[in-house]
């Protein structure tokens, strides 16, 4: 329990949170989660436990971290092209937040959501109300 407590407690992590930064939902843990075990498919139980540790592991360390792991556990040597297939994961993770951080791509986001706004809004003109609770 500590250390999640002065994990969450850091300086870092607090520092983000006074710039009132999201974080972004493709690193979410139930982005990872969602990825390895879709909801629209049936999973068991051992494959759903087994997806949420290795959710948690990748959330938590990095993709490289957690193969080296798996792999020491179960008595496997690492290969050269598993830690490298490791970091180029992590890297391209890093790249791709570092983009989706930049204002260009943010303005960009928002265009896409005020024109989904205004596309709703011309149906909803032209069609009228189609749903309203409770009125059948």
């Amino acid at each position: 329990m500590m250390p999640v407590y002065q994990r969450l407690a850091s300086n870092t992590l607090l520092e983000r949170c006074l710039k009132c930064l999201t974080q972004n939902a493709n690193e979410s843990l139930h982005s990872v989660l969602w990825r390895h075990c879709p909801k629209d498919s049936f999973g068991l139980k051992r494959r759903v436990d087994l997806v949420v540790d290795l959710a948690v592991c990748k959330f938590n360390a990095s993709c490289t971290k957690t193969v080296l792991s798996l792999q020491e556990a179960a008595g496997l040597p690492a290969g050269d092209k598993t830690v490298a297939l490791g970091v180029r994961r992590d890297r391209g993770r890093l790249v791709k937040a570092k983009l989706r951080a930049t204002k260009k791509f943010q303005h960009y986001r928002q265009a896409i959501k005020s024109a989904k706004r205004r596309l709703l809004e011309a149906a909803k003109r032209t069609e009228g109300t189609t749903y309203k609770a409770v009125h059948f």
